[in-house]
């Protein structure tokens, strides 16, 4: 399963935390493409979006 946190062109962010649980339960992979927001995740005020990302 491969996921997006920051779309180059409009910044949008898929659900981490329900992808991750439905990859557990699938028993696969679930990649997270970060390159273009990803930055932003050390930031307090949008660590939300890390849940579920280990």
């Amino acid at each position: 399963v491969c996921a997006t946190l920051g779309t180059t062109a409009c910044c949008s962010f898929d659900n981490i935390y329900e992808l991750g649980e439905v990859s557990k339960r699938q028993g696969v992979y679930l990649h997270v493409d970060a390159a273009y927001a990803g930055n932003a995740l050390i930031c307090q005020e949008f660590c939300y979006l890390n849940e579920g990302i280990e």
